[in-house]
């Protein structure tokens, strides 16, 4: 399963969602770029409220999806100051590394179904993070580019 943690973090192709966040300016993190639905702030805050979601899954707790997909973004679109953006950067490395732990787990583990009802294990719950980490984390680049604010200072792929 060590290409479930790569994947996590970020290998090759995937960028490290941290990577990608950690050293965006606060007042940045809130702004828009043209033609682009999301400021860096929605994009994390999303990332994080799913996350959050699908651990707590995993854990037992019975949470019910969202009536709308808007449930999940945050309202405002950008951080009230520097203090709320770090929080929200290390929730994601916080979140990340209990991914991390998960796919690091024995196989009967991995195997335990987490959701009853749709029938998906802790691994199935693992690969859709991945896939919607990436997804996100990749629009994260696209408002950076934008932005003029990339590569990130840990460097990146930028062709």
């Amino acid at each position: 399963m060590g290409i479930l943690r790569d994947l996590v973090r970020g290998t090759n192709a995937h960028i490290d969602p941290v990577a990608a966040v950690e050293d965006v300016p606060w007042e940045m993190a809130g702004r828009r770029a043209p033609g682009l639905p999301h400021s860096i702030w929605q994009l994390l805050g999303h990332l994080n409220y799913w996350i959050d979601f699908v651990l707590k899954r995993i854990e037992g707790v019975a949470l019910t999806l969202p009536a709308h997909a808007s449930e999940s973004w945050p309202a405002d679109t950008e951080p009230r100051d520097q203090a709320a953006w770090d929080h929200e950067v290390a929730l994601l490395r916080t979140n990340l590394g209990q991914l991390e732990v998960l796919a690091e787990a024995k196989a009967s583990t991995l195997a335990r179904i987490a959701d009853a009802k749709m029938g998906w294990t802790v691994e199935s719950y693992l690969w859709l993070l991945v896939a919607h980490n990436s997804y996100h984390t990749g629009q994260i680049v696209q408002v950076r580019q934008a932005l003029g604010a990339w590569p990130p200072a840990r460097g990146s792929l930028t062709w």
